[in-house]
């Protein structure tokens, strides 16, 4: 999967000159909005001793101020250093940088400054920090669909080869004798996107 869609501000101009651009903005929400199931459970303390509403697989992360910040790891994760390990990993990125909210943004013309126009738009919030690129591709691609946003799918004949491209998004190369055999292959290549349902042309050389 490609995508130039990654960070906040990126632009990607569709073939019908709109213009999709991505907003990556600060989001209020906290660890005390979470699941507790997902996450455990975080809070800080004055007490020398635990919480009350910590059992013995709690442990502190941090200390300030004569402070103590205390976080239970979830049912799942107490028999299971390995889960435990990489909650606590995700519960520390989430206190250091706290959530965020993409927002993608479907736009058309400029105003007398200049600016993108917004027509459309579709957000998710509470998005704890990515740092795979593809894990944000995702992210983005399902707020695209979302927004009804076409995506054109462009084929080539060429010597017996035949590719394709979901323009910005998706790229596969497949080997066929012709167009039709080529669609054929790229349903297999592409088993979660709806191939017959793209507009596509096939242009020969």
């Amino acid at each position: 999967m490609t995508n130039q869609l990654r960070s906040d501000g990126d632009t990607l101009e569709l073939e019908d000159g709109r213009v999709l651009r991505l907003r990556v903005t600060a989001d209020d929400w906290t660890l005390d909005d979470e699941d507790p199931t997902v996450m455990g459970r975080v809070g800080w303390w004055t007490k020398d001793e635990r919480p009350d509403w910590c059992d013995g697989s709690a442990e502190i992360l941090d200390r300030e101020r004569g402070q103590c910040l205390w976080w239970m790891p979830p049912a799942s994760a107490k028999g299971d250093e390995f889960e435990r390990r990489n909650v606590r990993s995700q519960v520390r990125e989430i206190l250091a940088y706290g959530y965020s909210t993409y927002t993608l943004e479907v736009c058309e013309g400029r105003d007398a400054y200049g600016q993108l126009i917004v027509r459309d738009s579709e957000s998710i919030g509470g998005v704890a920090p990515l740092w795979d690129g593809s894990d944000v591709d995702d992210l983005v691609d399902n707020l695209r669909l979302n927004l009804n946003v076409e995506t054109s799918l462009v084929g080539h004949d060429t010597d017996g080869t035949a590719w394709m491209t979901v323009r910005a998004y998706v790229e596969v190369e497949v080997m066929a004798e012709d167009s039709e055999d080529a669609l054929m292959f790229a349903r297999l290549a592409m088993p979660d996107y709806d191939v017959d349902s793209f507009t596509y042309e096939v242009i020969r050389r």
